[in-house]
């Protein structure tokens, strides 16, 4: 299996709650920015339609997640998340 690297960014609050996260999982230049679900889920791509990062701006379903991310890719995401939000 291919090794899969992301970047996860996030901004808490002063009450220690996450307000956003940012989730890079490829390296590029963002050319078009897509709502997902409002203004709450963003999805930026490249000039060729590939998936650059993804922005959350407020609690959403996982699934949403998973309708734009490999399955390989979420999987790895979603593994390392409860060590992120610990870390926050």
């Amino acid at each position: 299996m291919a090794k899969f690297e992301f970047e996860i960014t996030g901004t808490v609050g002063d009450e220690g709650r996450i307000e956003l996260a940012y989730i890079r999982v490829a390296k590029g230049d963002v050319a078009k920015t897509v709502e997902i679900d409002g203004d709450r889920l963003l999805a930026d791509y490249d000039e060729q339609g590939n998936l650059i990062g993804i922005e959350i701006l407020a609690p959403i379903d996982t699934l949403k997640l998973r309708a734009i991310i490999p399955t390989d890719q979420f999987e790895a995401i979603e593994r390392a998340l409860p060590e992120i939000l610990k870390a926050a």
